[in-house]
């Protein structure tokens, strides 16, 4: 039997050492194994973890970003409306008090220089 690259039942020999192997030896390999295997595992989780994370991050960061455009704009759009309201009272006010307004002290002011 000739062994080629990459053959994995491997020479005689190295079969005829694997069975002289006593149980103790085969579980300590077989512990070792699982052992490596779940290292690898868990390193690729970890890794698959901190990616996921980074991009839970990255989602929570344009969200506060978001709403804190839209609170701006909010405040924007309170400050615009309270100054209309006001704007309006007052001019009821002036009309209810009949005060004379810039305009209507102009109007007199070329009245008079006529």
């Amino acid at each position: 039997m000739t062994e080629k690259p990459g053959d994995t039942q491997g020479t005689e020999k190295e079969q005829g050492e694997s069975r002289d192997e006593s149980p103790l030896e085969q579980l300590l390999y077989l512990a070792l194994g699982t052992a490596l295997a779940a290292k690898k595992r868990i390193e690729s989780d970890s890794a698959q973890f901190r990616e996921f994370q980074q991009q839970a991050q990255d989602s929570a960061r344009t969200l506060l970003k978001g709403l804190s455009s839209r609170g701006e704009e909010g405040r924007d759009s309170a400050r615009d409306t309270a100054r209309d309201a006001l704007r309006t009272l007052l001019r009821e006010v002036i009309d209810d008090l009949g005060l004379a307004t810039k305009k209507d002290l102009e109007q007199l002011k070329k009245d008079l220089e006529r």
